[in-house]
């Protein structure tokens, strides 16, 4: 769940072992949020009940963990 990700990228800001797991796509698609994250997060920035903080929010943690070194998996 995004919210998951939200707290893991807060925890990992300060030094603990996160390794994400990347599952059919690279962390660089994650990290720059191209397809398919950004048409998902357009749906939601149109959302009327998921307020804009909380997308930005999203956004940032999902650049963050694609900074972590991770592992990669192709299914």
């Amino acid at each position: 769940e995004i919210r998951e990700i939200v707290k893991v990228a807060s925890v990992g800001e300060s030094k603990r072992l996160i390794l994400p797991v990347f599952y059919d796509v690279t962390p660089q698609q994650v990290g720059d949020q191209k397809p398919p994250f950004e048409a998902a997060f357009r749906v939601h920035e149109q959302d009327e009940e998921v307020e804009a903080q909380t997308v930005m929010e999203w956004r940032k943690a999902l650049k963050t963990a694609s900074g972590f070194f991770a592992y990669e998996c192709q299914g």
